[in-house]
């Protein structure tokens, strides 16, 4: 991260940041369960197809179904593989209330442009659509629906181009690593999430008010 003085839009990515990390261990145990296999087996297929999933190539009854077929075993019925991502994630997700006035604080009149990049599915999005906190954000850039996903640098152009500011002009934040190696690298700043009053010192380096 570096002090740039002429910040104009300002990134947020989704889970772990704004929502809180949903939980991979209660997916994979739930799958792992119904499908009554072994998680090493199981995390060879999960893994081999998550980023075609990302990229809204294809839905996720027919990514289940692939994940079953990499097992070689028959996939329950459409309707039990259809909620499966999103039975797990509304038990689990919940949004970060302080996060949320930090943001609208953030979008008051001539301050900062706000945008969202996030790594996606159908299935979520359909979830927190329902929470709320995307009408304080000027764009919103879902991987599902753009056909790119994060680090990739073609999502964090798609998104300083939507915004209409430079990568300099601009501040990221995830909290994930290599997602921030992404946004570095096509010059961006980028903060790594580790809470919000981290992330309130950082932005107080980056004369963020």
């Amino acid at each position: 991260m570096k002090k740039n003085p002429t910040i104009k839009a300002i990134i947020f990515d989704i889970g772990g940041v704004i929502l809180t990390r949903w939980n991979n261990d209660s997916l994979h145990d739930y799958a792992i369960g119904l499908f009554s296999v072994e998680k090493e087996k199981y995390m060879q297929a999960f893994n081999a197809e998550i980023d075609t999933l990302q990229a809204g190539e294809i839905t996720d009854i027919e990514f289940w179904k692939r994940v079953c077929k990499a097992l070689n075993i028959e996939p329950p019925a459409d309707e039990v593989l259809d909620d499966i991502f999103p039975g797990v994630y509304k038990r689990t997700v919940r949004t970060d209330k302080k996060m949320v006035e930090l943001i609208k604080g953030l979008r008051a009149p001539g301050k900062y442009k706000l945008g969202i990049i996030s790594n996606t599915i159908d299935d979520h999005v359909k979830v927190f659509k329902n929470f709320g906190f995307l009408e304080h954000f000027d764009e919103v850039i879902l991987s599902n629906e753009v056909d790119l996903y994060k680090p990739r640098p073609e999502i964090y152009k798609l998104a300083l181009e939507k915004l209409e500011v430079k990568a300099e002009e601009s501040v990221f934040i995830d909290d994930l690593q290599p997602n921030i190696d992404g946004a570095e690298a096509v010059g961006m700043d980028a903060v790594l999430f580790r809470g919000i009053e981290d992330l309130k010192r950082e932005f107080k380096k980056l004369g963020i008010k």
